[in-house]
């Protein structure tokens, strides 16, 4: 059994901590239960490419914040990415914000993790020998969706503010 601080547990050697207690007089930037599933999820998808701790900020006095919480760190291929503490490189500059596309080669498995910020749809671009990774066929650890390279580029479609965490299958 693995120790931990307070409000904190371990799920699949991914130290979790929770804590729902804002300080008096702290504003939050987003109302609980407001923020969509899908972008809670990209949020926990670049905790998970970060290469280091997974720290749940939401407030979890809120069941549906609970119940998502819940839900994303069940995921335990996405806990295996975390846990391996290797951070994904991002493939392109986005200029003033943050990239779309960000890779990695975990356990000699190439990874691409794709992210629309737009609340609108989007398809989301990486040309696989920029992005260093194979061209052939990709699954979500998200969703189980898979996807093949069309002309040497993975294109992911998004129809909101979502996150894909893309892992090669070798035929």
């Amino acid at each position: 059994v693995k120790r931990c601080t307070h409000n904190g547990r371990y799920i699949d050697d991914v130290l979790v901590l929770t804590d729902n207690r804002v300080k008096e007089g702290r504003k939050r930037e987003r109302c609980a239960g407001k923020t969509k599933e899908t972008e809670a999820r990209a949020r926990y998808t670049t905790a998970a490419i970060a290469g280091g701790i997974m720290l749940l900020s939401d407030d979890f006095s809120n069941e549906l914040s609970r119940e998502r919480a819940e839900k994303f760190t069940a995921n335990r291929e996405i806990n295996r990415i975390a846990s391996s503490g290797i951070p994904f490189r991002p493939v392109e500059s986005a200029g003033g914000s943050s990239g779309h596309v960000f890779t990695a080669v975990i356990d000699d498995r190439p990874y691409a993790a794709m992210f629309n910020w737009n609340e609108t749809s989007a398809d989301i671009a990486a040309v696989c020998e920029r992005a260093q990774i194979p061209e052939g066929t990709y699954r979500d650890l998200w969703t189980g969706r898979t996807v093949s390279t069309e002309q040497g580029s993975l294109i992911w479609r998004f129809e909101d503010t979502d996150a894909a965490l893309l892992e090669f299958i070798y035929e």
